[in-house]
């Protein structure tokens, strides 16, 4: 039986960690889709596709429909002619399949549809690489497919190794499903299969073929591997992703290797004939053709993810750098559970920052959160602390928001969040006793001076509900990411690129959530800018 998982407080962690991290296959609620703009506008009350709707602003969209028996073929027409002739009410030509059509960077203002965050972790469609015209995969892997009733998809696996994604937004599809190395029972000759595993029924119950029917609303995650065959059994409208994420970065990377060893035997008869390099670059050549992407690529891809978010992996204290065993681990990822739990309020994008943090560090980073400090660690501490009582400087401290008030703009909040500057800003600020200090504060009248000039009121509501969502994210381990403990109770605050800029003393200050000066002081000082700095906490968590 393929699970069915509806929308929950924990759904994000549980897709990622029982089905994506797992590779294993699931169906989703229409709970997921409810609200999408295709459910509402593009069917009718009855459930059916609706054809004014959609011919009034897409058909004149030029459209891949496959008409032969082979499904090879593609015949490119405008979308009312596919409609007309396919889909008429009272007289239909043939069975035909539009498949493949790239609607969403056809149509990008279309709104159709909104990603919950457990299917926004895709480094093919969803980053700002994935835009550009040197995008390393070439291509754009989201598609809109429209099946007339009894059109079917022939027995596969999805392209590079993905995972694939499909929702139903009208109609009713049958699915075949069989988990990797399976396929091979229904092999005919060397790497080719069966077109229709219905002919090899025999064969089923070996195979251990899943068999379920999709609804309308309801999305079929396919994973890295997993052959499958579909059918629709009404007319059937369908938005599909194709993902490539961290979860199975270690599937596509065997697919490579594997294939280019075949590829380098299929060319083994002109080998002599071509220098090391001209056959090298055949072979590559041959892999981009066959799957899409080759080694060249797939380097580019991953420098492209580690460039970007790379600075905050881990390395596991059990498996090192070998990030493939760590995910294969039981205690690992009891492990990566817990502190994802703990650490995760699961607001959509906030879990989506959470699990696309950095390359390999989903599976590691609970290795190092509670890590204690060395005697190194502790002297480094100590010098940083004589740096900044040696250091006389009388610069005016920065004053810039680190959170802003309800009326400004979401994107705003964005910038601010995500910017650098949100740091805490240097030593300078660092008091003998490990809490930072502005250099021209000396007083704590003058912390609640600035708070109230930052914040409001300090016993105004909207930062009483900031104190109340700090609290919850102190609770929640929401900073161990960058302030570890030390052996000594204390906390080493540490910057973006993990260098040690200060140290907090919790036994020094009132308890948490207390609001006294000291509370608000290292509330705006070490808090904030550690935890809004990477975007641990985004404005729609919290009651700004």
């Amino acid at each position: 039986m393929l699970s069915v998982l509806s929308d929950s407080l924990r759904i994000n962690i549980t897709f990622f960690l029982d089905y994506a991290l797992r590779n294993e296959a699931c169906l989703l609620s229409k709970e997921f889709t409810s609200s999408w703009q295709a459910i509402q506008k593009w069917t009718n009350k009855d459930g059916s596709p609706n054809l004014d709707y959609l011919l009034l602003h897409f058909g004149d969209a030029n459209v891949p429909v496959i008409l032969d028996d082979d499904q090879c073929s593609y015949e490119t027409m405008k979308f009312r002619e596919f409609v007309e002739k396919y889909l008429g009410v009272y007289h239909r030509k043939d069975i035909a399949y539009l498949k493949d059509w790239h609607f969403q960077s056809e149509f990008p203002d279309a709104n159709a549809y909104v990603l919950p965050a457990f299917l926004s972790f895709d480094w093919i469609n969803n980053e700002t690489w994935t835009t550009d015209k040197n995008n390393p995969t070439q291509g754009d892997y989201r598609f809109v497919y429209f099946g007339c009733k009894g059109s079917w998809t022939r027995f596969h696996s999805d392209v590079m190794g993905s995972f694939s994604w499909s929702a139903n937004i009208c109609g009713r599809k049958q699915w075949y499903l069989l988990r990797p190395g399976n396929e091979s029972y229904f092999a005919q000759g060397k790497g080719n299969f069966i077109d229709d595993i219905r002919k090899m029924k025999d064969k089923w119950p070996r195979a251990g073929v899943v068999e379920f029917i999709q609804g309308p609303g309801e999305i079929t995650f396919i994973p890295s591997g997993w052959y499958h065959q579909v059918h629709n059994l009404e007319d059937s409208i369908s938005i599909n992703h194709n993902v490539i994420n961290a979860c199975n970065i270690d599937i596509l990377l065997k697919l490579v290797q594997n294939r280019m060893t075949d590829v380098q035997a299929e060319l083994l008869d002109v080998r002599d004939i071509l220098s090391s390099q001209e056959f090298l670059d055949q072979c590559q050549a041959l892999l981009l053709a066959d799957l899409r992407i080759n080694c060249p690529k797939l380097t580019e891809l991953l420098e492209l993810v580690i460039g970007n978010r790379g600075n905050s992996s881990c390395t596991c204290d059990v498996h090192g750098d070998n990030v493939f065993e760590c995910k294969r681990s039981p205690e690992c990822m009891v492990q990566l559970r817990a502190y994802m739990e703990r650490s995760c309020s699961c607001s959509g994008v906030a879990c989506k920052d959470l699990m696309s943090s950095s390359v390999n560090s989903a599976a590691h980073r609970h290795h190092t959160e509670t890590d204690s400090f060395d005697e190194d660690d502790e002297r480094e501490t100590a010098t940083l602390i004589k740096k900044s009582r040696d250091k006389k400087t009388e610069k005016k401290a920065e004053r810039t928001p680190l959170l802003l008030h309800p009326q400004d703009q979401a994107d705003s909040h964005s910038r601010d969040l995500r910017s650098p500057h949100a740091m805490a800003s240097s030593d300078d600020n660092i008091s003998g006793d490990g809490r930072h200090r502005a250099a021209t504060e000396t007083s704590d009248d003058d912390t609640v001076r600035i708070c109230n000039e930052v914040y409001g009121s300090t016993s105004g509501a909207d930062f009483a509900a900031t104190i109340v969502e700090a609290v919850r994210a102190i609770n929640h381990g929401i900073f161990p990411e960058r302030i570890a403990q030390g052996s000594s109770g204390s906390y080493f605050v540490k910057n973006l690129r993990g260098e040690k800029i200060g140290v907090f003393k919790p036994k020094n200050e009132e308890p948490y959530g207390h609001l006294n000066p000291k509370w608000l002081k290292w509330l705006h000082k070490v808090f904030f800018p550690c935890c809004f700095g990477r975007s641990c906490l985004l404005p729609n968590q919290v009651g700004f």
